[in-house]
């Protein structure tokens, strides 16, 4: 499955304009054009776009919406349940290539929409020994990973090998060094033993230097549903680190059709809003495992706003990949692109 990746940056210079005249009705999506982007925020119901960027200007002086660090802000100091900012580049053939600030929240009183799994019971407390060969090189000396030493390598895992090293030959030697470690690791690690102890430590494990890389470990077993099932429950862990390397697995595994009932309370979750950052993989990740229809009562009763709130977007990946979804759960039978037409079907789930 070939997903586009996104990544967060900060992007001042649109800050003059976030305070631009837009319409302000409470609930309504707002977008607008700027000098570097087409910005776009989803998610807002009771707050608005005045009031929000007020309130963070109050808490960080100088601080806009066009700050990656006002997710902090927005999580920390206003309560936000959770927010995201991506800068996104959407091309498609014969057309220009267009760029997008899409901004995501989920408010502070709708918090209970986010359900970020709880720390397991039985945890398993240190390293373990078949997992330091990776993880100790690419931690500081306070036990933290670098991970920006792992997540390039784990992105293109499962890329074709001759683009893989020709890319990465491109890179600086202590870059290589990381890849070829990484890669190895992985490419040794493809016994059944490999991917039961992998399954297990994302489930149990207290450090997370061993989630994350169970999650890479899982790249190799794309054949198996527990792995999907394994690696979409990493999404909503408690640890950033371990939710982005799942996603970046999911999103390199090669397009099969996926059982997903097993883990529809999870899914359930993050339909609804749990891990905003991994909304857009989620809504194409069904799609193209072929999610079965019978599974949209389960998944989208009482829980379908938030990816109505993605069919509305002026961003086309959000609408498209939120319209194809709702298409399959609906058993093929297109209502067209109006939120009103598949609200009404929502309600009859």
């Amino acid at each position: 499955m070939q997903l586009t990746s996104y990544h967060v940056v900060a992007l001042a210079a649109l800050s003059a304009l976030l305070t631009a005249s837009v319409a302000e009705t409470v609930g309504a999506q707002v977008a607008y054009d700027a000098p570097h982007a087409r910005v776009e925020v989803l998610g807002l119901q009771r707050w608005t776009l005045k009031a929000l960027q007020d309130s963070i200007g109050q808490r960080v002086p100088g601080q806009t919406l066009a700050d990656a660090a006002c997710m902090v802000t927005l999580r920390d100091s206003l309560h936000f349940a959770d927010a995201l900012v991506n800068d996104l580049t959407y091309s498609m053939s014969g057309e220009p290539t267009r760029h997008y600030l899409i901004i995501k929240v989920i408010e502070p009183q709708d918090s209970a929409r986010v359900r970020w799994r709880s720390a397991p019971r039985d945890t398993f407390k240190v390293l373990r020994p078949n997992y330091a060969a990776v993880v100790i090189p690419v931690t500081d000396a306070v036990g933290t990973l670098w991970m920006g030493r792992l997540l390039g390598p784990l992105q293109s895992y499962n890329s074709d090998p001759a683009l893989r090293l020709a890319a990465i030959r491109s890179r600086p030697k202590a870059a290589q060094a990381d890849a070829d470690r990484l890669w190895s690791f992985l490419d040794t690690h493809r016994a059944e033993a490999d991917r039961r102890t992998a399954l297990a430590a994302l489930r149990r494990d207290g450090p997370y230097a061993n989630r994350v890389i169970a999650a890479a470990v899982l790249a190799n077993f794309a054949e198996q549903d527990s792995t999907w099932w394994g690696l979409a429950e990493a999404l909503r862990d408690g640890n950033e680190a371990v939710r982005t390397a799942a996603l970046l697995v999911l999103r390199g595994l090669p397009t099969r059709t996926v059982n997903w009932e097993p883990v529809t309370p999870t899914l359930r979750a993050l339909l609804g809003g749990t891990n905003v950052g991994a909304t857009q993989d989620v809504l194409e990740l069904l799609e193209h495992t072929q999610v079965s229809a019978a599974l949209a009562r389960p998944l989208l009763r009482d829980n379908g706003s938030w990816v109505l709130t993605h069919l509305r977007a002026e961003y086309p990946r959000a609408s498209l990949a939120a319209h194809a979804l709702l298409l399959r759960l609906n058993g093929g039978h297109d209502l067209g692109t109006s939120d009103i037409a598949w609200a009404s079907w929502l309600a009859t789930l």
